[in-house]
């Protein structure tokens, strides 16, 4: 139980701190963190090359979704026998190879998942999109430049399964729509709409910590949810569709650390000596 509590606390914090999901209710498809940690029970200190390639492999199979391997309880018995003991660099290439068919048709992948559509605290895109609104730092309603801390998310939300408590409705008229949401720790929501109207020196930068442009907030002051919807459904396609290739790294080498690469000392010496000669 030792053991399997702390792999599981090394799981989380890989989420936290390298895959950018900061809670669990921000989890896009909750198998992922039974994978990781596995992953982390037989490796709890991988290399940092190896960290960076699981990130790659956690976003890439979270666009996806179980559907792509007919459902999760195969997806997920697929990748747990991926993992073997004492095996970490071929245990993360094998993952990775495990989706690489999977990924062909990607720009498909990643529109779909970035295309706004209703807010549904359950779903898998709900979420990737409230992962990648906190990513921006979004700051109080007070101004504070540090803006919400892990902290303060975790108070929120305590044991919460869904990121419900840690968003704000910004328009009525676009309610249960992921355009008219903001992640936003507030009490009171009505804090957070005057600090929208606000007319400040860095309102500009607070807004793009929310994701807003100043033609959303002025079209949100005048009401105007068509507007709204048009220009924010394009900002927040834009920003997911980066986030994702941000971190899944699609167009990137998915290489072993260089210290996996075995260069034989008698052919490295054999070099040596012909240019010394």
């Amino acid at each position: 139980y030792a053991n399997g509590a702390q792999a599981l606390e090394l799981a989380i914090s890989f989420l936290q701190n390298e895959a950018h999901v900061p809670h669990f209710a921000f989890l896009p498809y909750r198998y992922l963190l039974v994978i990781l940690t596995r992953f982390f029970a037989h490796f709890p200190k991988p290399q940092v090359r190896h960290l960076e390639l699981l990130r790659r492999w956690f976003w890439r199979a979270a666009v996806l979704g179980p559907e792509a391997m007919k459902g999760w309880t195969q997806t997920l018995s697929k990748f747990l026998a991926r993992i073997e003991p004492g095996k970490e660099e071929q245990s993360v290439q094998s993952m990775l190879l495990l989706l690489d068919p999977l990924i062909a048709n990607r720009r498909m992948l990643i529109d779909d998942a970035a295309t706004p559509a209703a807010f549904r605290t359950n779903s898998a895109s709900s979420r990737v999109l409230v992962c990648a609104l906190w990513a921006l730092k979004p700051r109080r309603a007070t101004g504070d430049r540090t803006g919400y801390s892990q902290s303060d998310l975790s108070s929120v939300l305590e044991d919460q399964v869904t990121p419900k408590r840690a968003v704000i409705q910004l328009m009525s008229a676009l309610n249960n729509s992921e355009v008219g949401i903001a992640v936003a720790l507030e009490q009171d929501a009505s804090d957070f709409h005057e600090a929208i109207e606000k007319t400040t020196e860095d309102r500009t930068e607070w807004l793009a910590s929310h994701a807003l442009s100043l033609e959303a907030a002025d079209a949100m002051q005048r009401q105007d949810g068509n507007t709204f919807q048009s220009v924010r459904s394009k900002a927040l396609k834009q920003l997911v569709t980066d986030f994702v290739a941000r971190n899944a790294g699609w167009n990137h080498e998915d290489t072993p650390p260089l210290d996996s690469l075995f260069i034989d000392e008698e052919v490295e010496t054999g070099v040596t000596a012909d240019m010394g000669s």
